[in-house]
């Protein structure tokens, strides 16, 4: 919990300038859509959309979580990736 409060306390104090905590705001939010979003629901429906393994969208999903990896960081890469990795399989 004190984690997350340090978190949000850096990213949205009322010490930066309110552009450095709106930009913030967005950018929060655009990776929270991109990862739900893009990740979990666009990428699949592409696939099946694609011909499936027959077509090119192994590589998306070889993107997608190598991006995730690249996004986020210890803990969370993994869980994400594992989350990831279960859904494209589950396909």
């Amino acid at each position: 919990m004190q984690e997350i409060h340090h978190f949000f306390h850096s990213l949205f104090s009322l010490t930066l300038d309110f552009r450095v905590r709106l930009f913030n705001i967005l950018a929060l939010e655009g990776t929270v859509i991109s990862l739900i979003m893009i990740f979990l629901i666009v990428f699949p429906a592409m696939f099946f959309s694609s011909s499936g393994y027959h077509g090119g969208m192994p590589a998306f999903f070889v993107f997608a979580i190598i991006f995730t990896v690249l996004m986020l960081e210890k803990t969370r890469a993994l869980i994400v990736s594992l989350l990831e990795l279960v859904l494209y399989i589950e396909m």
